[in-house]
């Protein structure tokens, strides 16, 4: 049986109408094409700039989508690890948030989902410092919840000469929303004390049992995706002279991969892998890149990616570490490994 071919044009179309994408979305939109045939025309799309990829990734491949179709990418957060999930959820709450401010993991998380965190850098006090605005909020919108945040605490947060008119505008607009959302909250409140407690617990149970039955269905499909997915290794569908470096480390010492997923082609791989120890097969998070020198920046990523996964990591390298961040090893990042390949 002959596969039919899925041109440029073809997929772009898909995109447009549907995005974001996964490939095995757009060859179910067509219904026709294989996984290796779709995947060039979308690493061409994404070559001449037609189609963006997300950072997010799922089964090991990202999203595709276009130019406007960036709020749609809310709808593909879910497929971020526990903690950038929460670290997302927590930005898109508050939409503006101090970098100095958040744990160690938290400020990690904030530099990982791409898709969703913006930074930007304020003057407060007099000194430059790092904020993070969720992707939606624009830089001028994110200056008017910083004014009215720090201002109560006296904190001189100073706005640029170029945002001031559209901070007033803003502002405007807020108040005006703030009136109409009292209006409605004042309604919503005298319509809420109508309603009956009975209805309120038989409400209560249906949206429980309404969200069960979603979180199932998304499980069984998520599971069923990965299925379909794994069957795609990435040592096949991926031509990068540092992967191969990668599996013939791997194949040279026994090391089975479970997860792989690709962050810069040529130069960053992540994968979940089983190898032999004294104690028998143990699992770790193996982060690879093709760096000339790693510093202590590069081991502190790998190693929270890891502890977030509950397991330990291994840091592979083409390149050396420096002999600062190797001195850390036995203080901070203890059980991690490091290999230069």
């Amino acid at each position: 049986m002959s596969i039919e071919i899925v041109t440029s044009e073809e997929a772009l179309s898909a995109v447009q109408n549907r995005g974001p994408l996964l490939p095995m979305d757009v060859r179910k939109y067509l219904g026709k094409g294989d996984s290796i045939t779709i995947g060039a025309a979308l690493s061409t799309l994404f070559q001449s700039k037609k189609v963006l990829t997300t950072n997010v990734k799922k089964g090991g491949s990202p999203f595709y989508y276009v130019v406007g179709q960036e709020a749609k990418l809310d709808l593909v957060s879910g497929n971020l690890n526990e903690k950038d999930k929460q670290t997302y959820d927590f930005l898109k709450e508050n939409k503006v948030v101090r970098d100095s401010k958040q744990d160690p993991l938290t400020r990690v998380s904030l530099r990982q989902i791409k898709d969703f965190s913006r930074s930007f850098e304020v003057v407060v006090n007099g000194e430059k410092e790092t904020f993070w605005r969720y992707y939606l909020i624009s830089e001028k919108e994110a200056y008017i919840v910083l004014n009215e945040r720090y201002a109560p605490k006296k904190e001189e947060v100073e706005i640029p000469k170029e945002h001031e008119s559209k901070v007033q505008e803003v502002k405007k607009e807020m108040i005006q929303d703030d009136q109409k959302s009292n209006e409605e909250k004042s309604k919503s409140v005298k319509q809420e004390q109508q309603v009956t407690k009975q209805d309120k617990q038989e409400t209560q149970k249906k949206v429980k049992t309404s969200e069960q039955r979603n979180f199932t269905q998304k499980k069984s499909e998520e599971q069923k995706t990965l299925q379909e997915e794994d069957q795609e290794n990435i040592f096949e569908t991926v031509e990068d002279d540092f992967l191969d470096t990668i599996k013939k480390f791997f194949d040279n010492n026994l090391i089975k991969v479970k997860e792989a997923e690709l962050i810069r082609k040529g130069s960053e791989y992540n994968f979940v892998i089983t190898m032999s120890t004294p104690m028998g097969k143990a699992e770790y998070f193996c982060k690879a890149k093709s760096k000339k020198k790693s510093n202590d920046g590069d081991l502190s990523s790998a190693y929270i990616q890891g502890q977030t996964r509950r397991i330990p990591t291994v840091y592979l390298t083409t390149g050396e570490v420096t002999k600062k961040a190797k001195e850390k090893i036995n203080k901070e990042y203890k059980g991690m490994l490091i290999k230069e390949i």
